[in-house]
């Protein structure tokens, strides 16, 4: 029954896993335009892009605490 919870649950935490990288790394290329002078939408952007991060985050997270 475990391996039945676990699998399915390790593949959502891999992509979650891939979805914060994606949006982390998007939050940073934001930010640094943003120091370049690129546009005043970039800080809201880069907002938006990090609160997903945590988001994301704090899903797999309470997923991993719902195991044990």
């Amino acid at each position: 029954m475990f391996s039945q919870v676990v699998k399915p649950l390790s593949r959502l935490l891999q992509i979650f896993g891939a979805l914060v990288a994606g949006f982390d790394a998007l939050e940073n290329i934001c930010l640094l335009l943003t120091l370049d002078g690129a546009g005043a939408a970039l800080p809201v952007l880069a907002t938006i892009f990090a609160t997903l991060k945590f988001v994301l985050l704090a899903l797999a997270v309470a997923a991993l605490a719902s195991l044990g």
